[in-house]
């Protein structure tokens, strides 16, 4: 695979799991 190519991908997979859980913790903040 290129670089260019998969580096987007995982980032966007990332940033999925991380605004998941980014939103269980506000909501347990507020």
């Amino acid at each position: 695979m290129n670089k260019d190519i998969a580096t987007p991908i995982r980032t966007t997979e990332i940033l999925k799991k991380y605004g998941f859980y980014l939103r269980k913790v506000w909501v347990k903040i507020s």
